[in-house]
């Protein structure tokens, strides 16, 4: 396999008003990566649909305020060797 890495996904709410969830963040990754795992607290991940990854946080979410974020590992897949 490739090297591992990850990335940080934060909601935020810029409206003048408090949001009701849940929040629903869908993300997929491209072909050149595999999903590894994530954390985050209040957050469930289903990968059922992998390449295509969602995460739910359910509560609010108060105006000018962020959920916690959640952080994503992956790792890229090797090339495949070309040849001639």
């Amino acid at each position: 396999m490739g090297s591992p890495g990850t990335y940080d996904m934060v909601v935020t709410n810029s409206g003048p008003h408090e949001a009701t969830g849940p929040f629903v963040v869908t993300d997929v990754l491209p072909a050149n990566l595999n999903y590894s795992s994530s954390s985050g607290s209040g957050w469930t991940v289903d990968t059922s649909g992998a390449p295509t990854i969602t995460w739910t946080y359910s509560g609010t979410l108060a105006s000018g305020a962020s959920l916690p974020a959640s952080s994503v590992a992956a790792r890229a897949l090797p090339r495949s060797p070309t040849f001639k």
